[in-house]
């Protein structure tokens, strides 16, 4: 009702979607946000968007005059636009997913070796070997990033690679202060560097886990989803297979 926050419990919130009279996509031209609608009409309404279309309003800019022109001319989950934001966020769901699977196992005993424990500073010490935590780790050891913390900031929001490719943001605003931040204060960047925790880390792990092109990798598999399935499956195999067998000889 106006005047009240909706509840956002996890019952409430499956009342309103099985109980509603219209379900309206709306929200900004995000890379996860369309595949996620797609799962959560999947699950929870039994329906698929791939067969059931239902409108769409996608929000390039929260200025009041382009939120009432985004309702004012609805578009269709069958759109080629909603289409291919929900492929891309299926493939970065797919490649984050298994990342991070293989990481918890192969890269937490690296963790250990250097000292770190399963969570420091009350948050997964996992997460500072996430795969842009890493390769930002990977950058203060190359001295890419100025003396700052500032400057890391920067560069994750206009990430150049190793030139191969258009600088790009590898990630969100809000995902860039996590990263960041996680690696601070696990202790293995400070204001001035790379710190020896952090050198530690990356000895522990293969040469071929610093990949300085692999946003630009995952852009060009999202969009290519789903015939870039094998192509992403294969770098991740070759990928952690390297660091399993690395790992074996340490």
């Amino acid at each position: 009702s106006f005047g009240k926050e909706a509840s956002r419990s996890p019952d409430r919130v499956l009342s309103l979607l099985t109980g509603a009279d219209h379900i309206i996509y709306a929200a900004d031209p995000g890379d996860g946000d369309a595949y996620s609608f797609s799962v959560l009409m999947k699950e929870v309404n039994g329906l698929d968007v791939e067969t059931t279309s239902f409108p769409t309003c996608l929000i390039y800019s929260m200025w009041p005059s382009a939120i009432m022109e985004a309702f004012a001319h609805p578009g269709s989950t069958a759109d080629a636009e909603f289409v291919a934001l929900r492929r891309y966020g299926e493939a970065r769901k797919f490649f984050e997913y298994n990342y991070n699977l293989n990481a918890q196992v192969l890269f937490a005993p690296a963790l250990r070796q250097a000292g770190i424990e399963e969570r420091s500073q009350g948050l997964s010490s996992i997460s500072a070997l996430s795969r842009w935590s890493l390769q930002l780790l990977y950058a203060y050891r190359r001295s890419d990033i100025p003396m700052g913390l500032v400057h890391a900031y920067r560069l994750l929001q206009a990430w150049p690679g190793t030139g191969k490719y258009p600088v790009r943001a590898m990630a969100s605003p809000v995902s860039t202060s996590t990263i960041v931040e996680n690696l601070h204060r696990i202790g293995l960047i400070e204001n001035d560097g790379i710190t020896p925790l952090g050198r530690t880390i990356l000895d522990q792990l293969h040469p071929g886990c610093e990949d300085a092109d692999l946003p630009a990798r995952l852009d060009a598999w999202c969009r290519e989803w789903p015939t870039s399935r094998e192509p992403m499956t294969r770098y991740l195999k070759t990928y952690f297979g390297r660091q399993k067998r690395f790992a074996a000889k340490l």
